[in-house]
């Protein structure tokens, strides 16, 4: 499945409007107060399937680049925090200095820890 697959999955089963997936699904980004903000995608969405744990990751903010990633970096937050949410319903809201918990991705399943294309 496709990231967009996945967000008009959502919006279609009803499970989201999608005014609601547009809010969850981009941030601004604001540089020198001369620029425009830069509109950008603020999830990363992993591929779960039905049998895998609930401990396994389903999304992340894409500032975060996993536990091997000594710092948060990038659009839409940089090093401000991350969130993360498992396919359990459980979330987090970090801060930098936690980006290098390996127990964030869970036990995992068949596609671990992999983004969605």
């Amino acid at each position: 499945m496709r990231y967009a697959d996945w967000t008009n999955r959502l919006v279609t089963g009803g499970y989201v409007s999608a005014k609601d997936m547009a809010l969850f699904t981009s941030a601004q980004e604001y540089g020198a107060f001369w620029f425009t903000p830069l509109t950008t995608n603020a999830l990363t969405v992993f591929a779960v399937e039905n049998p895998d744990a609930d401990s396994t990751l389903l999304l992340a903010t894409r500032n975060w680049h996993g536990p091997a990633a000594p710092n948060l970096a990038g659009l839409p937050f940089q090093k401000r925090g991350f969130i993360v949410f498992r396919k359990g319903g459980d979330g987090a809201i970090l801060l930098n200095s936690q980006c290098q918990r390996t127990d964030l991705i869970g036990s995992g399943g068949k596609f671990n820890y992999l983004p969605l294309p």
